[in-house]
């Protein structure tokens, strides 16, 4: 057993978790609507699978705190804390499940690992520079720099109401090049790629969110939290790619600070 976690070992729950993903649901879930996909992840399918990942690092680590999608975060019992998550995005019109993987020592994220089975992806970060494991190869991964906000692309989670409104809300959706919307957690893996610019995330638990956060920051972007500042959702993460646009858009957010 190692005496502390590292990378290969997040890189055997990722294998494992792919495995459960593929294996037994990949012939329903890549024609499944994102709606009926949705319902299977609130049901068995997502406790089955998060557990397996669960009782692999239990067994390795016994005195780990591990929080799961469906058991978060409850009050630290141990100096290391675990967020593993599943979720469901859709990649050029197909449902798709990918897993979240984090790991916290002493309150703070040290390693990642963001597995999406259905495109061959893995993003990962062990406190150094962010890497992506794809079908073309592996690559040390580096946020969009020297650009401006009207050359952005925006990304929403489908929690926020973006589509109306007026204010911070219509200002921002004006100043960006494209607004897109949909699942958060592999647009923030995509924003370490550098194909969007910022990811606005309305959020109801902050730590299920800060594995990924450290994909951003260390491919180059930044993020900011704002904790109970939107009704009905409570929180606020904002990540961009460069800090030019991460100042730009905190800017228009002036009205709720």
């Amino acid at each position: 057993m190692l005496t502390l976690p590292d990378i290969n070992f997040l890189h055997q729950l990722a294998a494992l978790a792919e495995h459960k993903i593929l294996t037994p649901s990949r012939p329903q879930y890549a024609t499944e609507v994102a709606e009926s996909l949705t319902r299977e992840l609130r049901d068995a399918i997502a406790i089955e699978i998060e557990d397996e990942l669960k009782n692999h690092i239990l067994n390795a680590y016994p005195t780990h705190v591990v929080h799961t999608s469906y058991l978060m975060p409850t009050p630290a019992h141990s100096e290391f804390e675990w967020v593993i998550k599943l979720f469901a995005s859709r990649v050029q019109g197909v449902s798709c499940i990918g897993m979240l993987i984090g790991l916290a020592i002493n309150g703070g994220t040290e390693m990642c690992m963001l597995s999406h089975p259905f495109t061959r992806e893995r993003f990962w970060s062990d406190g150094t520079q962010t890497r992506i494991f794809s079908p073309v190869g592996e690559f040390e991964l580096s946020t969009r720099q020297n650009i401006r906000l009207d050359q952005a692309i925006l990304h929403i989670n489908t929690d926020f109401d973006f589509t109306t409104g007026s204010g911070w809300v219509k200002e921002i959706r004006d100043s960006v090049l494209v607004t897109r919307r949909g699942d958060p957690y592999y647009a923030l893996a995509m924003l370490a790629t550098g194909y969007l610019d910022i990811c606005i995330i309305a959020a109801e638990s902050i730590a299920e969110f800060m594995p990924a956060l450290i994909l951003i920051q260390n491919a180059g972007g930044l993020f900011t939290v704002y904790e109970s500042r939107l009704p009905g959702a409570s929180n606020m993460i904002i990540a961009s790619g460069s800090q030019t646009v991460h100042h730009q858009i905190l800017q228009l957010l002036m009205p709720i600070t």
